[in-house]
């Protein structure tokens, strides 16, 4: 699957307008072009990668849930995710989906939003990821756990 993100992203780069990918998610004086996987980042690196990226691309064949759509969504990034149903279920209208392995669409989408011509704005973002808290999931369990409970 990470194929297809190098090749979403080669043939962005080869398009004038958006050479720059990735350039504005990295810290300042550090330049790149392409795609840079990071690993052991901090949290408050991460987060602070996620507020200044143009876009987090999440290309899953599956997902167990969905955390860092979750992540990029509550610190505002525009999301481009695979079409798969747990992706949906987490983001809704809060990303943008794509057929799993189509490059072309991929290419598509990303172009979309690099372009500034995405519909889904940052607000709508940050509203859906607050959906999901552990003060939620707490709640949610507690009351599980009390339906078990009166049986």
């Amino acid at each position: 699957l990470a194929q297809v993100v190098f090749q979403a992203v080669a043939l962005l780069e080869s398009l004038t307008q958006h050479r720059d990918v990735g350039d504005a998610a990295f810290p300042a004086g550090e330049r790149m072009v392409g795609v840079v996987q990071r690993r052991g980042v901090s949290r408050r690196a991460l987060a602070e990668l996620y507020r200044r990226a143009r876009v987090v691309l999440l290309p899953s064949e599956a997902e167990g849930f969905g955390l860092p759509l979750i992540e990029a969504l509550a610190c505002g990034a525009p999301v481009v995710a695979s079409d798969i149903p747990v992706l949906r279920e987490v983001g809704g209208d809060a990303a943008t989906y794509c057929a799993v392995g189509d490059v072309d669409i991929w290419s598509s989408r990303v172009s979309e939003v690099l372009s500034g011509n995405s519909t889904i704005d940052r607000s709508t973002r940050i509203a859906r990821a607050s959906r999901y808290s552990w003060q939620n999931h707490a709640r949610t369990i507690a009351r599980a756990y009390l339906k078990l409970g009166s049986r």
